[in-house]
């Protein structure tokens, strides 16, 4: 027969590797809800001319800060896209739960065709280790404006 203190030993090992994995397994499966609801968003000016900048302003609610790295791109009336540099998430002072607004400044490039466009946003987020490295959580948001081509009277 095992003595108790052996009998307790052999079982530390496997009892701590199913804390670490369970504690795993619930940061990544548990913790999926989306951090930030976008209620409205609009560019500003809704008309650019080619080779202008604008501004992309959203309407939203946090429910908790968590990191993001927000991919942008815009395409024009022929389906052409263009990059725009990544950005970090954006915090702000507002309590959880109420409404702000923020905006993110980009130029339509100068050789964009006229006419009915998008302004495309993904934003990858993490609130814990573990979604950052394995499974984050991604949110994609398109806003329409109007493109006037660079060579157009005005």
């Amino acid at each position: 027969m095992m003595p108790p203190w052996r009998r307790l030993a052999c079982h530390i090992a496997p009892i701590a590797v199913s804390i670490v994995v369970g504690y795993v397994a619930i940061e990544l499966l548990a913790n999926r809800y989306m951090p930030r609801s976008v209620l409205a968003s609009e560019v500003i000016p809704p008309t650019v001319r080619a080779g202008e900048t604008a501004y992309v302003q959203f309407e939203a609610v946090d429910d908790r800060q968590c990191s993001a790295v927000v991919y942008r791109w815009v395409t024009d009336s022929t389906g052409t896209i263009y990059d725009l540099p990544d950005a970090r998430a954006l915090y702000h002072d507002t309590p959880d739960g109420q409404t702000f607004k923020f905006s993110r400044p980009f130029t339509v490039p100068r050789i964009a065709a006229g006419g009915d466009a998008l302004y495309h946003s993904r934003a990858v987020r993490w609130c814990n280790v573990f979604q950052e490295f394995v499974w984050p959580l991604t949110y994609n948001y398109k806003v329409p404006f109007k493109i006037i081509a660079a060579d157009a009277t005005k």
